[in-house]
């Protein structure tokens, strides 16, 4: 995500909050400890980042507990899961990636002129994505757009499948 992005925008990143803190919940009454912690020091990392979106060590360390997060609960799913929870969470896991995938380049062709990947996207996916000029309606739709489909797609869809698997398995 561009550093750019303007602060009434990046708000948006805290849409996920509430999601987060019901998979700790979910996390306590499981019993999985370690994964409660590192879900709330996510919390206060994405928190402070999404408020301040600025590259730098708070962005190096949310990256480390999300990915750190994303491991623990395959491990978790892997080991504890029933089978058709394990399916819907890995399958979840999957479409995450490629929606960040597809927003990164979605977001790059739009915001740095990735001719690269503007090819590929069109030829691939037939989508026509275009440039857009800095500080006009078109780049804070791009902006808020990728923020939106971030939060979806990476925090709330793999947050949730992850606590609704984990509840039905044990209840």
């Amino acid at each position: 995500m561009d550093s750019n992005v303007p602060p009434s925008i990046t708000r948006f990143g805290l849409l996920s909050i509430p999601w987060i803190i019901n998979c700790i919940r979910v996390s306590y009454i499981l019993g999985y400890n370690e994964l409660m912690f590192i879900l709330m020091s996510l919390t206060i990392t994405s928190i402070k980042y999404w408020t301040n979106m600025r590259p730098g060590i708070v962005k190096n360390i949310d990256v480390t507990l999300a990915l750190t997060t994303l491991g623990m609960k395959s491990y978790i799913a892997h080991r504890d899961f029933l089978t058709l929870y394990k399916l819907v969470w890995f399958i979840s896991l999957l479409i995450s990636s490629l929606a960040y995938y597809m927003n990164q380049v979605y977001f790059n062709i739009s915001v740095t002129k990735d001719v690269l990947h503007d090819r590929i996207m069109y030829i691939t996916w037939f989508i026509p994505v275009k440039y857009t000029y800095p500080n006009t309606i078109e780049r804070d739709a791009v902006y808020t757009r990728s923020v939106l489909i971030h939060m979806i797609f990476i925090h709330i869809l793999p947050t949730t499948a992850f606590s609704v698997c984990a509840m039905r398995t044990v209840y």
